[in-house]
């Protein structure tokens, strides 16, 4: 088992990403665009039938992935390590703003 910190965080991502690169596949867009796509279509910005096919389509098979791998674990479990990583998230973030306004 890896131990808490960078590497488990960091080998949780990349793996994540790969499923969705797999996802990605035959659509023409990449993981920045996808997240672009996202943020359009959950921040309700006028998307095209056919960009919110394909977001409905990518997303439908991300979530059928996601479920195999945290659907079973205990509400609790995945309460704290939520609420651990947004921890995280937040403070990085902070020590991101100060880095740069230094």
């Amino acid at each position: 088992m890896i131990p808490f910190g960078t590497q488990l965080v960091g080998r949780t991502e990349k793996a994540l990403s790969a499923i969705l690169s797999r996802h990605l596949e035959g659509t023409g867009l990449d993981e920045a665009q996808w997240i672009t796509l996202t943020l359009a279509v959950t921040g309700g910005a006028r998307v095209s039938d056919d960009d919110r096919a394909l977001w409905d389509r990518v997303r439908a098979a991300n979530t059928t992935v996601t479920s195999q791998l945290w659907g079973d674990l205990p509400t609790a479990d995945l309460e704290a390590a939520a609420r651990v990583l947004n921890t995280v998230l937040d403070r990085a973030g902070q020590f991101a703003a100060r880095a740069t306004s230094a």
